[in-house]
């Protein structure tokens, strides 16, 4: 059970990371 939490936490936190360095090189296109 804590395992599965981590993992959630760990997918969702590098989701949010790669979300954000791609909005960066949108905004550097424009």
């Amino acid at each position: 059970m804590l395992l599965r939490f981590y993992w959630g936490f760990h997918i969702g936190s590098l989701m949010m990371l790669w979300k954000l360095r791609i909005y960066r090189f949108r905004m550097r296109l424009n």
